[in-house]
């Protein structure tokens, strides 16, 4: 049990550190993509003019306004506004990305060293399997190491049977210890 629970922490742990090295490439691929449809697809909406129930909508000169019975409502700067928007989500993915990498690939440290302590034994390759399981269940794809390490911490908390101790001999190999029957009783010596 402990080669197996050895092999899972080390496998799994290998795993979990390739899915964070493909969430890093996910996360600059994903940035670079942003800039580039942020870059060529800009839209002019100058002159466009919408009726609402509220008021009317128009767009002048990169500015928005809102007009109604009641108020005016204008916003200036818009296209840097929904840029800088833009930007912000595009950051915020690209960054929970990293996080989830660097989670998955802390995690998969933590199981390469709960495989390598599992091979001594003892408790603490298990917890730091278990520890190494929460760090990686961040990610969709995390299910397959989290399985792994949660298999392997149980079978490194196993604790292995030892052989029963052999039974002990008279000294003579031609004497047969099953006719004492399980007492203590001196059997009578027969003379022939």
């Amino acid at each position: 049990m402990k080669t197996a629970s050895m092999a899972l922490g080390v496998v799994s742990g290998t795993l979990a550190i390739l899915f964070a090295i493909f969430f890093i490439f996910g996360g600059v691929l994903l940035s670079t993509m942003a800039e580039a449809a942020l870059s060529e697809h800009e839209v002019d909406l100058d002159g466009y003019a919408y009726e609402l129930p509220l008021g009317t909508i128009s767009v002048d000169d990169d500015a928005v306004t809102l007009e109604s019975d009641h108020f005016t409502f204008k916003m200036k700067n818009v296209t840097e506004i929904s840029g800088r928007a833009a930007a912000a989500g595009d950051n915020i993915v690209r960054i929970a990305m990293y996080v989830i990498a660097g989670l998955s690939a802390f995690g998969g440290l933590l199981a390469i060293l709960g495989g390598i302590l599992a091979h001594r034994g003892g408790n603490a390759a298990g917890s730091t399997m278990l520890i190494a399981a929460f760090f990686c269940i961040f990610t969709v794809v995390g299910i397959l190491p989290v399985t792994m390490l949660l298999i392997a911490a149980m079978l490194s908390f196993v604790r292995q049977r030892l052989p029963a101790p052999p039974k002990p001999s008279s000294g003579d190999p031609d004497a047969d210890d099953s006719d004492n029957s399980g007492t203590d009783e001196p059997q009578p010596e027969v003379s022939a």
